[in-house]
């Protein structure tokens, strides 16, 4: 089960009522009229709603007139190769113009100005030249294949071979299968990862858009990604946490009995279809110093409860205590939330001894909340 909210901006753009083949915009996620398909001349271009070739499967997302292939996201047509015959195609496609598909058994992919990093040269046979070791396809940088290293140099005359070659340094980008493509749309995927080049990571942009290739900021599981743009590979910045994305609960850390996939949600509230990250798991009543085994939250983060233990970080940056008006929970500091009914920050708490002198432990009317398997409260 998937819970939660976590949200990014949101764009739309419709068909025009006049509809006219080849004129008219596609919708924000693809769609055109009955008999249409969405036509893509490139990433970077406006696609339009044209007849449905016939080499379009049914479900077929786009069309790339280029090449006739048809893909069930959009992509980067001027990359689009056979790697296959021409009695057995087998299309691949790449994230970004300027490269194209190795066909090397691989879904990598290479400049079209050449290869990666050049290999070493050989060392010089006994009374003879070098031999010159030759480029090798790029290694990997986080992402990438790892490369192969130059051919063996040639001695001189009467020489011994020169030694092989180093790796090239530069990694080649990752290409996303059609299995592979996201549901949301765009040239990436988040999970599986794929389709960025190395020292880039998948994050969504907007849902016009889908996921499209970002700057790695190298952030890890838990880090406050609110000044960055994505985190790690393998993490999404949601709420200002990095988050570890995933598909079902169980791919998540098991803490205090708990394992919570939660879904994620664009500015109108639209889910980012494929796109979920994993709870925190913290400690509402002390984010920053949580009752074991519940996880700490980054300084300047609060907790919430969840009536599934599904616990998650969120950024506080607020000075309210007891009875300090608020409109949010971010008006209020770390361990205390929102009671939107009064407008004022209520202090979480497990027991009695959490609360402010005079006040009690109270459990919520509207519903029993957890943190992980422990039963969370309200001071009042």
């Amino acid at each position: 089960m998937k819970r939660g909210s976590l949200i990014l901006l949101v764009l739309f753009v419709g068909c025009s009522p006049n509809f006219q083949s080849g004129k008219t915009l596609c919708s924000d996620k693809g769609e055109c009229p009955s008999g249409f398909i969405c036509s893509d001349n490139g990433a970077n271009a406006t696609p339009v709603c044209v007849n449905t070739p016939t080499s379009c499967a049914a479900g077929a997302g786009y069309f790339c007139p280029a090449s006739g292939t048809c893909w069930r996201s959009k992509v980067e047509c001027s990359t689009v190769a056979n790697c296959g015959t021409s009695a057995s195609p087998n299309y691949k496609v790449c994230p970004s113009a300027g490269s194209h598909p190795a066909c090397n058994g691989t879904d990598t992919c290479v400049p079209d100005s050449g290869t990666g990093g050049s290999g070493g040269g050989g060392t010089s046979g006994p009374g003879g030249s070098s031999g010159g070791g030759t480029s090798g396809p790029g290694g990997s940088s986080g992402g990438g294949t790892s490369g192969f290293g130059g051919t063996s140099g040639i001695g001189g005359t009467g020489g011994t071979g020169g030694t092989s070659g180093s790796a090239g340094s530069s990694g080649a980008a990752s290409v996303c299968s059609l299995s592979d493509l996201p549901e949301a749309g765009g040239s990436c995927n988040v999970l599986p990862a794929c389709g960025c080049p190395a020292g880039q990571v998948c994050y969504p942009d907007t849902e016009s858009i889908g996921l499209t290739c970002t700057a790695d900021s190298r952030l890890g599981n838990g880090a406050d990604c609110s000044s960055a743009v994505a985190c790690a590979s393998g993490f999404g910045c949601f709420g200002d946490i990095c988050s570890k994305y995933c598909e079902y609960d169980s791919d998540c850390p098991m803490v205090d009995g708990t394992q919570g996939c939660l879904q994620t949600y664009w500015a109108n509230g639209d889910e980012i279809t494929g796109v979920s990250v994993c709870a925190q798991i913290c400690d509402p009543v002390s984010p920053q110093r949580p009752t074991a085994p519940l996880v700490a939250c980054p300084a300047g983060f609060g907790c919430s409860a969840d009536i599934w233990g599904d616990s998650s970080c969120e950024k506080q940056a607020g000075l309210g205590v007891t009875n300090s008006v608020c409109s949010d929970d971010t008006d209020c500091v770390p361990g205390y939330f929102c009671d939107t009914t009064d407008n004022v920050c209520v202090k979480y708490c497990y027991t009695i001894n959490d609360c402010p002198t005079g006040t009690k432990c109270n459990p919520f009317s509207n519903g029993t909340y957890y943190a992980g398997n422990s039963q969370v409260g309200y001071c009042y």
